[in-house]
């Protein structure tokens, strides 16, 4: 009986240990179960602020770019990424000069080595794993938005 406790013990910490140092600070807090549901939300919410501060605190050199990353936020239903796109002003605009279907193509390249978001279990429970691209024109106005899942990257 004891050898079947300390066998149990054994493969709980492992699994603990295999986790993503992403669901590291809301198993840690408590803020989520082993199952990572939150049992804790002012903890996992107190968590996603500061993900979000941090995300805030991100200064990119995308100056020579045709698009600008212009918020990033963890939210509910996924990760956020909002771009406004240089020299673009409508939506006729967006469908004349811009390459969504590239676009959408890079996005899902650049997601998927994402290693350690993928890899989040808290990430993938608690937002289902979406990543939500929203295409502003060069003045911050919204043009489109699309979601791509990390299955996706499987």
């Amino acid at each position: 009986m004891h050898y079947l406790f300390f066998l149990a013990a054994l493969l709980m910490s492992a699994e603990l240990n295999a986790q993503s140092p992403l669901d590291q600070p809301f198993l840690q807090s408590g803020a989520v179960d082993e199952q990572f549901n939150i049992i804790n939300l002012k903890l996992y919410n107190e968590l996603v602020k500061a993900i979000n501060h941090n995300f805030n605190n991100i200064t990119t050199n995308q100056s020579d770019r045709d698009f600008i990353v212009s918020r990033i936020r963890l939210i509910s239903n996924g990760l956020w990424i909002e771009s406004d796109l240089k020299d673009i002003k409508s939506i006729e605009d967006l469908t004349k000069k811009f390459d969504q279907q590239k676009y959408q193509r890079l996005i899902k390249q650049n997601m998927c080595k994402k290693g350690d978001l993928l890899a989040s279990e808290v990430f993938k429970k608690t937002t289902g794993g979406n990543f939500i691209y929203q295409i502003n024109n060069a003045e911050g106005d919204f043009l489109k938005s699309f979601t791509v899942n990390y299955r996706e990257c499987l």
